[in-house]
């Protein structure tokens, strides 16, 4: 009876090591939300050109150092 018991006890621990095979699936979804830009503008008011500050410039070269308030955007582009 012992041999049986051992071999009971074998299999036992065999079958608690054995591995075994499953499979399993996961189904998942996600959302993406965008923004919605706002139209661009149409028309733009010329505010004329002002001197730029000069520890921080905007452009390479000042074209007027002591700005004019009776240019136009026009004008400012045209003398870049």
């Amino acid at each position: 009876m012992a041999h049986g018991l051992i071999y009971s006890i074998a299999q036992t621990k065999l079958n608690a090591t054995t591995p075994t095979t499953t499979s399993s699936s996961k189904v998942s979804s996600s959302t993406t939300s965008v923004a919605t830009l706002a139209p661009s503008p149409t028309a733009g008011t010329a505010l004329g050109c002002y001197p730029e500050d000069s520890t921080m410039p905007i452009l390479e070269q000042n074209m007027n150092p002591n700005g004019n308030s009776s240019l136009t955007i026009a004008k400012c582009k045209n003398s870049c």
